[in-house]
């Protein structure tokens, strides 16, 4: 059972120097409908690497349910999760107040241009159960407020859906 995003690379243009800046936004990437049905452990594994302003632009991942869209939660992740959370001055909209995990800053510091690949991977076994039709979609979400950062994105790769048994 495998859902593949292959080579896909995320961001946000940036703002810097005096002028009017542009609302905040995100941009996202998401999969095609993942059949889950059968599935005991389901697990979302990715690779990435990212750049970003720290604290204030970074990347979530989502899931759809039942046609509405989740936070996946960094107590969700059996491996590198979440490594940081937004600041309450933030403004970017991939955010709330008490969901404020996200992948920001710099996860290799120092190393942009050279990429830098992590795996990380999610049990969605608790989302299953909360689906109804057993067909879901992920979504990766990179929030930017469009101000003050020359830090550069979020790269993704060698994105799956599996059963860990």
């Amino acid at each position: 059972m495998k859902n593949a995003l292959d080579a896909v690379r995320m961001s946000a243009p940036v703002c810097a120097g005096a002028g009017p800046k542009p609302a905040p936004a995100f941009c996202a990437t998401g999969s095609l409908p993942v059949s889950l049905a059968g599935a005991s452990n389901p697990t979302l594994r990715f690779v990435h690497d990212f750049f970003t302003e720290g604290g204030y632009d970074g990347g979530t991942i989502e899931i759809n349910l039942n046609g509405a869209w989740t936070k996946l939660e960094s107590a969700d992740f059996t491996l590198n999760p979440y490594n940081g959370s937004m600041s309450l001055d933030s403004t970017a909209p991939n955010w709330t107040p008490t969901s404020r995990g996200v992948f920001t800053g710099y996860r290799t510091p120092g190393s942009f241009p050279n990429l830098a690949y992590a795996e990380s991977r999610v049990a969605l076994g608790s989302y299953l159960a909360r689906d109804t039709d057993k067909v879901v979609q992920l979504r990766f979400r990179f929030g930017t407020d469009f101000c003050n950062g020359t830090d550069i994105g979020w790269y993704l790769d060698d994105t799956e859906v599996y059963e860990c048994r």
